[in-house]
């Protein structure tokens, strides 16, 4: 069988290159490059001297644009949300940075997600199953349309080959129902969907005033760092800590004391969240998906300076 010429719904970049990698019995991405490149330059030396990026190629396999491909087919809009500020129309720019260009391809998660019923639906439909985005989302531990637990294996796995091919396992840790009925991120996997799904930009200086306003209402009494680090203990408390281990390793334990990274933050210095740590802190003080999405992308007319 040979690759497809058309991406799925709601597959990914990476995984698309993956079923390329598979089908052309390649060994990985860069091998995926080199002979698409010289599939299309037989004949033309210069072209070999100057190869085209796999996002070209495929934009030009699939008749997709290449805003296409970046909006609808890659973890790209929910990761560079806060480097977007508060302009829709940055796209084209941040893209042609080398920023950009990498996270075209990056996962925003420490290892490649499925869902196995997902998997035969689409053996049986399609004739091979495919990697979907809606399952690398941050924190997504349960299959949006089944509901069932996801199963993950290495995440270098996703480019080069089909899910079906992977042998991914579902964590024990949490696959338990404490974790999989867990509220709290269900809520945080809605935000990071809606950010990803409707291209919200963010603006930092924005989010950050309003959530130590939210902060002052919660703990009045309380002085600023004694509200963060009131803000830090929460969250410990409503997310498992086998959970926040698998959303990013730095949270496994978060610093209840000392001039941490979100302490920064708080504080006012130029430190910078990424968009996940900066949805979990924003959840965690507003309690609802509804009201942090609105404290996140609600854009004031002349945002305050950070101070």
């Amino acid at each position: 069988m040979t690759y497809r010429t058309q991406l799925l719904p709601d597959e990914p970049l990476a995984g698309y290159r993956g079923h390329i990698c598979f089908h052309l019995d390649l060994s990985g991405p860069s091998e995926v490059t080199a002979s698409l490149n010289a599939g299309y330059t037989l004949g033309d030396s210069r072209a070999y001297r100057c190869p085209r990026p796999f996002i070209e190629l495929a934009s030009e396999i699939t008749g997709q644009s290449f805003l296409e491909l970046v909006r609808l087919h890659s973890m790209w809009p929910l990761l560079s949300a806060v480097k977007r500020g508060e302009s829709f129309q940055q796209e084209d720019v941040l893209l042609a940075t080398e920023f950009g260009k990498t996270d075209l391809f990056r996962t925003s998660r420490q290892r490649a997600w499925t869902c196995i019923e997902c998997q035969a639906e689409d053996l049986a439909f399609w004739g091979e199953s495919y990697w979907r985005r809606a399952h690398q989302v941050p924190g997504q531990i349960k299959c949006p349309k089944h509901g069932v637990p996801l199963a993950c294996c290495s995440r270098g796995l996703i480019n080069t080959g089909n899910p079906d091919h992977a042998e991914a396992t579902g964590p024990e840790e949490l696959s338990t129902r404490e974790i999989q009925g867990n509220v709290w991120i269900d809520a945080f996997v809605e935000i990071c969907s809606n950010i990803l799904e409707n291209r919200f930009p963010i603006n930092q200086v924005t989010c950050r005033n309003r959530l130590l306003k939210q902060l002052e209402g919660i703990w009045p009494g309380k002085s600023p760092d004694e509200r963060t680090y009131a803000l830090l203990e929460k969250l410990t408390d409503v997310f498992p800590l086998a959970w926040r281990s698998d959303l990013d390793r730095t949270l496994a334990k978060v610093k209840l004391q000392g001039y941490s990274g979100p302490v920064a933050f708080f504080r006012g210095s130029n430190a910078r969240l990424s968009t996940m740590r900066l949805a979990l802190f924003m959840l965690t003080a507003f309690d609802t998906a509804d009201e942090t999405l609105k404290a996140m992308t609600e854009l004031e007319t002349s945002p305050t300076a950070l101070q």
